[in-house]
């Protein structure tokens, strides 16, 4: 009679292979839900550095709600290729504040599933005194 020690040995054998088969497709997942979560952060980055451009652009004595979305279209051609696949802005300017919102589709490794964005910027409208 085998002793309970060496009973152990042939029952594990295949439990390497399907430790395997299970934690492969759970750490791939957890990449792409890495790689995802860092698209979507740095597009939304993006797109507040565009808002706040044209923030910026339209706050100034001059500046217009035309401006500020052009200067905040003009950011987002540049820095966004690539990153985004759609954008639009809509800024307007009032008496007291200028507000510019981009607001883009971000890319996405999940097919039929796009982040949609929107980052606002608001600033006080700068006044000669």
């Amino acid at each position: 009679m085998r002793p309970p020690a060496l009973l152990k040995g042939p029952r594990d054998a295949g439990s390497t292979t399907l430790e395997t088969v299970i934690l492969f497709p759970a750490t791939l997942l957890l990449l792409c839900a890495a790689v995802q979560a860092g698209l979507w952060y740095h597009a939304r980055a993006v797109c507040l550095a565009a808002a706040e451009e044209g923030a910026r652009a339209g706050a100034v004595v001059d500046g217009s709600s035309y401006i500020a979305a052009d200067t905040a279209l003009s950011f987002m051609r540049r820095a966004a290729h690539g990153i985004v696949t759609d954008s639009g802005v809509i800024a307007t300017r009032g008496w007291n504040e200028v507000e510019v919102t981009v607001v883009a589709d971000g890319l996405s490794l999940v097919p039929g599933w796009t982040p949609h964005i929107a980052e606002t910027a608001r600033l006080p409208v700068e006044r000669r005194t």
